[in-house]
């Protein structure tokens, strides 16, 4: 008969409890279905602030009253928790393992690998956090992020191993002296300070300097590491896309568990200026000014030779600018400043203090605590090549000028241009006479026609700020005429169909008394003519005419052509008024009107 559900049962570890012995086998206790923390306590405030993994060993057994085979069981994560801080997954492991050794099967993900071109240099006691490495010259160094295995007595029942990373390197050429041989020998080794990402577990014993650069025998190994993947996890994950029971692949948000806690979050920060430790605020309004000031950086390595509580800083060059000196140390893991007054005092917390002399770059520091050994006393400072300082030149400095011209079709109608912009977070606005002069919070020009405009704002406009224009534009109409062909007097009709005919050319200069018209040419063809002006016209200033062209007034005999549904209306005699830019000369003076004779008749005007 089929083997019931309900007969699977998961059965509870000897230990189940986060402890070095915890799991060790099966036991005979079940874990009841859908009951709550039964396998894992609830996550306290202690465990979400600083992280926690905890371990459980389970066992399955099928309780039956037969020898039935289980066939086609499978265990399986059903439900991803609901706080999305917790991952839960599933490891394979050995029936009586505990947990130290669950523990090593879940980070055997790195194996080690051959030994490491170099060895332990002298002896290294526990609770260190950084380990000496000495190897040949020209070899390659361990990079940041790598791991190391540290084994000692590797093959032997006392075996100790230690998986270290690899977070700070340090690495410089020294010479050592070979004593083994007569006379001494000299040679060059590569000096390694490797800082860990933990202190070590327990002591480990290293190896003096070598010209073979070879370890001493029962001594602590260093060998790389390689990634094997020996554990298999199994967890769950949410699907990121519809799926159907006969599809053969589905797609979920991530495939990836966090097994060890950490609180260190990768992020990138891009377009950061370098060595800006400290800014200097130029102007305050109408905005805020500050510039970087301290590109330029030293440093002094705290070592057992020169760890003290009083430095004397080396030469600052080229010369800080005052207020850029920055100094900062460490003391027991905390981070410590001495910041420059600008007026000479390095000025830090309770104890520190420091003077720093800007025409010499010389200066000193006293510290409250002794500096960590293996850190650094960095000096960072600013030179005033940097920047130009013009704050306080006020008027001196030319404001900026702008030059544009307006958009669209027509001349600018006089005194309809506004002009408007921001300072400081404050509307600025300016106005425009009819003619062309700009005035408010700005000055400048407006040429209309050309609709050209010159501007020069009275305060600096914000970064990023436009020029608001509003104005007005006159209507232009345009009219296209086509002239007719030329007939053989070379005269072009006008084309009087397009628009009304040109009024006849008049003069604008004193009245003359005008002539008797010549006779009438000969019959010819008919050749419309624009009107023109009186041929006994004598030339004046204000007169418009073309020098040398004189034409005659239509015959009456040969009358001009009109258009269909136009007449043509004699042009009358009232003067019209002259648009000549020039300045017209005085009439001469007119002699006194006298009263005509009886009898006389008057002459023609």
């Amino acid at each position: 008969m089929p083997i019931p559900l309900n007969a699977v049962k998961l059965l509870a570890s000897k230990v189940m409890d986060d402890v070095p012995e915890g799991g060790g086998g099966p036991t005979g206790i079940a874990i009841a279905s859908g009951a709550s923390n039964l396998i894992f306590t609830d996550v306290t405030g202690v465990d979400r602030a600083g992280g926690d993994t905890s371990l459980r060993q389970l066992h399955y057994q099928v309780q039956t009253a037969d020898t039935q085979k289980a066939l086609d069981m499978y265990l399986m994560i059903a439900r991803r928790p609901a706080d999305a801080a917790v991952d839960i997954y599933m490891v394979a492991c050995d029936t009586f393992a505990v947990r130290t050794q669950i523990a090593q099967a879940i980070a055997s993900y790195f194996i080690p690998a051959s030994e490491w071109g170099g060895y332990l240099l002298e002896d290294h006691i526990k609770d260190q956090q950084n380990i000496t490495v000495l190897q040949r010259p020209g070899t390659t160094l361990p990079a940041v992020g790598d791991t190391l295995f540290l084994i000692l007595n590797e093959g032997q029942g006392g075996q100790v191993t230690q998986a270290v990373r690899v977070t700070n390197l340090a690495s410089s050429e020294q010479t050592y002296t070979d004593t083994s041989v007569v006379p001494p020998v000299d040679f060059k080794g590569l000096r390694c300070i490797l800082t860990l990402d933990k202190p070590l577990a327990q002591a480990f014993p290293g190896s003096p300097p070598s010209r073979a650069f070879a370890r001493q025998a029962a001594k602590t190994k260093i060998r790389a590491a390689m990634a094997a993947g020996a554990a298999r996890f199994y967890g769950a994950a949410a699907s990121s896309a519809a799926t159907a029971i006969t599809d053969d692949f589905i797609k979920v948000d991530s495939i990836y568990a966090q097994v060890v806690p950490s609180s260190r979050d990768p992020r990138t920060n891009v377009g950061e200026a370098p060595g800006s430790q400290r800014t200097l605020v130029l102007a305050a309004a109408p905005r805020r000014v500050e510039v970087g000031v301290t590109p330029h950086s030293r440093r002094i390595k705290v070592g057992n030779s020169n760890v003290s509580t009083s430095y004397v800083l080396p030469v600052l060059l080229p010369l800080p600018e005052p207020g850029t000196v920055v100094v900062t140390y460490r003391a027991q893991g905390q981070k410590y400043s001495l910041v420059d007054d600008g007026a000479g005092h390095l000025v830090g917390g309770i104890g520190e203090t420091g003077t720093i002399a800007y025409a010499s770059g010389l200066g000193d520091i006293v510290l409250k605590d002794l500096p960590d050994i293996g850190s650094t006393i960095t000096i960072h400072w600013g030179e005033r090549a940097a920047y130009t300082n013009r704050s306080s030149q006020g008027a001196s400095v030319r404001p900026p000028e702008y030059t544009w011209v307006l958009e669209g079709d027509g001349m600018l109608e006089p005194g309809t241009l506004t002009l408007q912009y921001t300072s400081g977070g404050v509307v600025k606005n300016c106005s425009v006479s009819a003619g062309g002069i700009i005035s408010g919070d700005g000055a400048g020009r407006v040429d209309n026609p050309s609709k050209t405009v010159q501007f020069r704002p009275a305060y600096m406009i914000d970064a990023g700020g436009q020029i608001a224009c509003e104005y007005q534009l006159s209507t232009l109409q345009t009219e296209i005429l086509t002239p007719g062909s030329p007939d053989a007097g070379a005269s072009s009709p006008w084309p009087w169909h397009s628009s009304p005919p040109p009024a006849p050319y008049r003069c604008n200069g004193p009245p003359r008394k005008r002539s008797a018209p010549p006779a009438a040419a000969p019959p010819a063809a008919p050749r419309p003519t624009p009107a023109a002006a009186p041929a006994a016209c004598a030339p004046c200033n204000t007169c418009r005419k073309p020098p040398g062209r004189a034409s005659s007034p239509p015959s009456a005999s040969a009358p001009r052509p009109a258009a269909a549904g136009l007449t043509l209306v004699p042009a009358s005699t009232t003067a019209a008024p002259s648009t000549s830019t020039s300045r017209p000369k005085p009439a001469p003076a007119a002699a006194p009107a006298t009263a005509p004779p009886p009898g006389a008749t008057a002459p023609p005007a």
